[in-house]
């Protein structure tokens, strides 16, 4: 007899559980007398019958719940059938059962309340309720469940063991208390006539339970092979699955997005590539630190002018106007370029054409004409092999996938078992996740990436670092402003600002205001002013120091200088107006 097995399996548990239950039953409710009679018949099948006297007082409820755990202390399921609830009198109760693996059996009129003293006789039979060991069978059942809410004055278990079992053959014995309690029950012991064993408890209190177990010798009831369970197979084989999809994912994620490839230092923008593409592809999203760069890389060459406008009031924010200095012929647009002046000065870009940045604001169709911007430079991407389809398509694919695997898990997986469900929810949570990363770049996409992180680690290394790589170019003034567009693309500005703290730079000519003092490291150390402005929109992938895309912090003393006042009021009103 396995007398360590204590309470085992708690889903076995029968449980009664009042309509609208709360842990108030306790003071109100109770159940006076709980009888049970298990009858173990000859093809091993288990009639039961159970009488309760539940005594409501005065509380008006509809009924009972009485829920069953189909698993026998094997792990085995068992299969319920023949149920019938009725008073002491025989009259039939009204009653309800639901559930799959997990029965519940509703008791009572939804349309009617009760209270007082009632008595339910549940009765139905069990197949595969019988455990098969290597010296014995037993019959083992929580008989009562630890998740009642109301006491239990007195119970009495009735078990008839199989015919052919003497009774000096039996094993019994039987367990109350807490979940995990080893304590013996009050009594245990054979009828008078041997026929049947008796176990008896009594104040069994909020969450005590009692269960039995009684062993007889092997051959006397015939091995009934229990039902292949297609929801375990299912759910075991679910959980390999996910595994295998976690694993699937992983790989997907190191070849689509960094492959096989080797960073070198470069000093030079690879494939010629814009300071506009490059922010794009590091990260495959447009953010607004992209249109940064392309705005900064206009005014250099000398399409567009910046002019600082003070602002008015103590409350008020600097404007800045923004005004064409080239017409589009000669200006040599790429069709990025062409479409972002047309987004903000309108279809005819003309020469000598200004807006402010705060008369954006009532364009409602600026954040449909930024999405177009968007779509081409993930064409641009494409057309020079980099993928073998967007990348904002290919994630926008697994993203669905990733949602609707999820949906399915959720309404249809616990059909078949929880494991299961979890499983398959897991996994699209996981494709939701990686979708953001799965684009599938080409072998020339990679080398471009390998390329990309190449001249980021250029932009970003210390005077140390660029005195220890012999060919890396010599610091020019002009090579200040030639490099900036690429480090704000990357989010590195500041670094790249702080190699050139010891050398003397002039404002731009590309922007007027009122302030004459320039130095590199304060042209760029208030970006960290504007990005709560860019509130979710912002980046938090740049690798800048001090966390966020355009960060602020160190550098530059208590002047304000020109740089500081353009990036960061420009910045904030760009925010405000270009939906990324």
């Amino acid at each position: 007899m396995q007398q360590t097995r204590i309470i085992k399996n708690i889903l076995l548990s029968f449980s009664f559980f009042v309509f609208l239950c709360v842990p108030s039953f306790a003071s109100a409710e109770k159940i006076t007398t709980y009888d049970t009679l298990y009858t173990l018949h000859p093809d091993a099948t288990v009639s039961v019958v159970e009488t309760i006297n539940y005594d409501f007082e005065t509380e008006e409820r509809h009924g009972i719940f009485r829920t069953l755990v189909l698993e026998n202390a094997q792990g085995d399921k068992m299969k319920l059938s023949d149920i019938s609830v009725v008073d002491e009198t025989g009259t039939p109760y009204i009653f309800e059962v639901s559930g799959g693996s997990t029965k519940e059996i509703k008791i009572g009129d939804p349309d009617a309340t009760i209270s007082g003293a009632h008595t339910y006789v549940v009765s139905y039979t069990l197949e595969h309720a019988i455990s098969y060991y290597e010296e014995f069978d037993e019959f083992y059942f929580d008989a009562i469940g630890t998740e009642w809410y109301v006491p239990i004055e007195s119970a009495t278990v009735n078990v008839v063991p199989p015919v052919g079992a003497t009774p000096e053959s039996l094993q019994y014995y039987c367990y109350a208390g807490y979940y995990g309690d080893d304590t013996a029950c009050e009594s245990m012991t054979l009828s008078d006539d041997a026929s049947r064993v008796v176990f008896t408890q009594s104040a069994l209190g909020n969450g005590v339970g009692l269960s039995v177990a009684v062993g007889f010798p092997k051959g006397i009831l015939p091995y009934v092979k229990p039902p292949v369970d297609w929801r375990a197979i299912v759910n075991s084989v679910s959980v390999v699955l996910f595994a295998g999809v976690v694993l699937w994912l992983a790989r997907l994620l190191y070849v689509r997005r960094w492959g096989y490839m080797t960073v070198v230092t470069q000093y030079e923008a690879p494939r010629n590539a814009s300071p506009f593409l490059v922010g794009a592809s590091i990260d495959e999203k447009v953010q607004p630190r992209d249109i940064t760069a392309l705005i900064i890389t206009l005014a250099s060459r000398g399409v567009l002018s910046i002019k600082e406008i003070e602002k008015k009031g103590f409350l008020g924010k600097n404007d800045y106007e923004l005004t064409i200095q080239k017409s589009v012929s000669e200006s040599g647009l790429t069709d990025i370029e062409r479409h972002l002046l047309k987004a903000w000065f309108g279809s005819e870009i003309e020469k000598g054409e200004s807006i402010l940045l705060s008369s954006l604001k009532s364009d409602t169709a600026l954040p449909a004409k930024i999405a177009r911007i968007k779509e081409l430079v993930f064409q641009e991407m494409v057309t020079r092999g980099y993928y073998e389809k967007s990348p904002k398509k290919t994630k926008a694919s697994f993203l669905s996938a990733g949602i609707l695997t999820v949906f399915l898990g959720g309404q249809f997986g616990f059909l078949i078992g929880g494991g299961f469900a979890l499983s398959v929810i897991g996994s699209g949570i996981l494709l939701f996740i990686a979708s953001f990363w799965l684009s599938k770049k080409t072998a020339l996409g990679r080398q471009f990436r390998a390329e990309l992180l190449g001249y980021k680690k250029f932009l970003q290394m210390t005077e140390k670092e660029r005195l220890d790589f012999h060919q890396a170019p010599e610091r020019k003034p002009e090579e200040f402003f030639s490099y900036l567009p690429y480090a704000i693309a990357y989010g590195v500005e500041k670094k790249w600002a702080a190699q050139f703290g010891d050398i003397s730079l002039s404002k731009p000519t590309w922007y007027e205001s009122n302030t004459a003092s320039f130095t590199p490291a304060l042209f760029v150390s208030s970006f960290g002013d504007f990005s709560p402005s860019f509130g979710k929109s912002q980046s938090s992938g740049s690798s800048g120091s001090g966390g966020g895309g355009f960060s602020g912090g160190g550098g530059g003393g208590g002047e304000e200088g020109v740089g500081n006042r353009f990036i960061s009021g420009y910045m904030s009103h760009l925010a405000l107006y270009i939906v990324i």
